[in-house]
């Protein structure tokens, strides 16, 4: 057999497992005491033989001991010779050997040369055994070495255990998570230091299991040195050895105080979202991609009338939809199927037959494997429903009542213009004209139709004030004296008069009272100027001017349309406001507009509501 050393061919010899071993003569001379051995006198290869005695002491008894060894190898019939003769030469100085000793010597020489070769033999096959145990060992070495590293490279904290459950070695990770060191853990059961009081049991049944050989694997707390609670998946597996028997255990421990607070947190809102399901005041059910129920909150429970048994796996369409309402309601639950976000308003129907108003919302239910369904929400909306009804009910009397109102202030716009007009024949129509073309312009500029509606009705009655001046001013042929001037200068303030009196939703009386007003200061009654112009009476007296001068008048004939146009252009930014001027000669040079079609057709002005 083989051993690794000189030591392990004594104990192999001591235990019995060997009947005898071969050993360095000065190793057995040295070490022969320590081991239960016998010494043999076989000797391999004596070569020579020395004395020693202790460094700068008995060199006297050296030097004697020499002399005489010296003498003996010089005499033929010394002690030393005779004996190095029957011992290593076989020969004797007491003469010849008996017969049975030379047959003894012949076998003797023969088990020799047997011993020899075996030990030769022996000598190269312990070589060989010796290549082949380095190498093992070195492969032991690296396989030791690469487990070690596992051990202490691990995620997961490892603890192993003798066969009586006591810790033998804990790796790194174990230190760091539980804080106890490899001195502080050996030789004591994990039991009594990472577990809390309240985990006794639990830890009792765990270890009862491991000693009965079976696997342990489950999720627990264990605390740490310092005190802290730590969750845990704690695996325990029984080590065995090549004849299948128990040795030991290990005890792996993975922290999962993340994937703890994390589930905490996912469950926290898995009960808002329950909880907010359930108290939505809106009903819910969630349905699968057949419109079948399967599952339905208090609110919509309320509100068709069905217990929650009576819903569940029951066609939602055929349940609540009336009639009336199949085709519709089978195409808006296709489309939700199909993940599209559904939205309607329409009408239900509960258990006991009557019809309500709801909103419907229908949301997909996606995930990462495809949609799994639909969120459907019902809102009760009878209430909101009957008050639009209700409202739009009031609102067609509005509408109708406004529409009185607006044609009574026509008319009594329309009449108070008709009232000026019929004083002045030769000026008929002029506040229709000018009316046509304020709103025109008005329209050009881009304003909106109530900015446009007060521009012609303000227009319609802008010379309301000449009936306060005597008529035969008004139809004076030739030029008027200063004094009659002054006299017809009165009539903006005059209409505003009229006009401040008469409730309408439009400020006509400022309007009709700043018409002759110009940006420089230079018009009247007030000498206004810039901002201080309302935007209206900008529009009016652009339009006011271009239509007197392309009209005839008593004391004039008319000056035509270009001229008419000149002038704005050269009052442009100066009397006349720069946006409204190009308004109008857009409408004149672009539109081709003429007050000759509004003559020709015979229509007379009306607001566009």
């Amino acid at each position: 057999m083989e051993v690794d050393d000189y030591p392990d061919v004594f104990r192999a010899i001591e235990s019995g497992r060997a009947e005898a071993g071969l050993v360095s003569r000065s190793y057995a001379q040295a070490n022969q005491a320590r081991f239960r051995v016998n010494r043999t006198p076989i000797v391999i290869s004596p070569v020579e033989l020395r004395f020693a005695a202790p460094l700068g002491r008995s060199s006297v008894l050296l030097q004697v001991i020499d002399f005489h060894l010296g003498q003996m190898k010089t005499r033929e019939d010394s002690q030393w010779l005779r004996s190095m003769s029957k011992w290593i030469e076989g020969g004797s100085g007491a003469g010849r050997l008996p017969r049975w000793a030379y047959t003894a010597g012949w076998i003797i020489g023969f088990l020799l040369v047997v011993f020899l070769a075996a030990a030769v033999l022996f000598r190269k096959q312990a070589a060989l055994r010796t290549r082949q145990l380095l190498k093992s060992r070195r492969a032991l070495h690296v396989h030791k070495d690469y487990l070690e590293n596992l051990f202490q490279s691990s995620p997961e904290a490892i603890a192993f255990l003798d066969e009586n459950g006591m810790v033998a070695r804990v790796n790194r990770p174990f230190t760091e998570l539980f804080g106890y060191s490899q001195e502080e853990c050996q030789g004591r059961h994990l039991d009594d230091f990472l577990v809390p009081p309240e985990r006794a049991e639990e830890a009792r049944l765990a270890t009862e299991r491991g000693r009965s050989g079976l696997l342990n694997l489950f999720e627990t707390v264990r605390v740490a040195k310092d005190g802290t609670r730590i969750d845990v998946q704690a695996q325990g597996n029984p080590i065995y050895n090549s004849e299948g028997g128990k040795i030991g255990e290990f005890f792996l421990y993975r922290d999962i105080r993340d994937r703890k607070a994390v589930e905490t947190a996912l469950e926290k809102e898995k009960t808002f979202l329950e909880q907010l399901y359930d108290n939505a005041p809106e009903g819910i059910i969630v349905t699968d991609l057949n419109g079948r129920i399967r599952r339905a909150n208090r609110a919509f429970v309320q509100l068709f009338g069905y217990g929650r048994d009576e819903l569940l796996n029951r066609d939602v369409d055929d349940l609540i939809v009336p009639g009336e309402s199949k085709v519709e309601a089978a195409d808006f639950t296709l489309r939700a199927d199909r993940g599209e976000r559904v939205s309607f308003e329409g009408v239900r129907r509960r258990k006991d037959g009557t019809l309500l108003d709801v909103s419907f919302l229908g949301v997909p239910i996606v995930s990462e494997a495809g949609q799994l369904g639909v969120y459907a929400i019902y809102r009760d909306i009878t209430a909101r429903k009957a008050a639009e009804r209700a409202l739009l009910a009031n609102r067609e009397d509005l509408r109708r009542s406004l529409q009185r109102m607006d044609r009574a202030w026509r008319q009594t716009v329309e009449v108070l213009s008709s009232t000026a007009e019929a004083r002045d024949p030769y000026t008929a129509g002029h506040q229709r004209n000018v009316a046509h073309l304020a709103g025109a312009v008005a329209r050009e500029m881009g304003q909106g139709e109530r900015f446009v509606e007060g521009v012609v009705l303000a227009a319609l009655v802008h010379d309301i004030g000449k009936i306060v001046v005597p008529a035969e001013i008004l139809s004076k042929p030739g030029r008027l004296t200063p004094l009659e001037f002054d006299l017809i200068r009165v009539h903006p303030e005059a209409g505003s008069s009229i006009l401040r009196s008469i409730d309408l939703p439009w400020p006509l009386a400022e309007i009709v009272r700043q018409h002759h007003e110009r940006l420089d200061g230079s018009g009247y009654p007030n000498g206004l100027s810039g901002g201080d112009i309302l935007k209206e009476a900008r529009v009016i007296a652009v339009a006011d001017v271009v239509e007197a001068m392309a009209s005839h008048r008593p004391y004039r004939p008319a000056l035509g349309v270009d001229r008419a146009l000149e002038e704005i252009s050269s009052g442009r930014g100066r009397l006349y406001d720069e946006q409204v001027v190009d308004a109008c000669l857009a409408l004149f040079r672009e539109r081709e507009f003429s007050f000759r079609d509004l003559e020709e057709d015979g229509k007379t002005w009306s607001v566009r509501m």
